[in-house]
């Protein structure tokens, strides 16, 4: 994905199945596309929703980006568990929860 790509809202690129984790231990669907070739294992976690409730376990995996979109929105990127995009949102970080994924450079 280019860099500009990756800086668009909504759905973007094929290349989720490059990070994903294989298998169905920790998915609910098994993804034809997941290579895990970048090294990431994204796992799938479940997110919290603005109501406090818990959702989509072992269905994809979603995590919090460190840069601000507008205070007080932040960057979201979520990966479905049988499909190779991934989607980038704004969304109010005081009511969601997501996963945090620290990435050494």
């Amino acid at each position: 994905m280019t860099p500009e790509q990756a800086a668009m809202e909504g759905f973007q690129g094929t290349v989720a199945g490059k990070i994903k984790d294989t298998g169905t231990y920790h998915w609910v669907e098994e993804s034809s596309e997941a290579t895990n070739e970048s090294g990431f294992t994204a796992l799938p976690g479940s997110a919290r929703g603005s109501e406090g409730g818990y959702f989509g376990e072992g269905q994809g995996a979603g995590w919090w980006s460190a840069t601000v979109s507008s205070n007080p929105y932040s960057w979201s990127h979520w990966v479905p568990c049988n499909r190779s995009w991934i989607h980038r949102s704004s969304m109010l970080g005081q009511t969601y929860g997501l996963n945090v994924r620290c990435v050494k450079n």
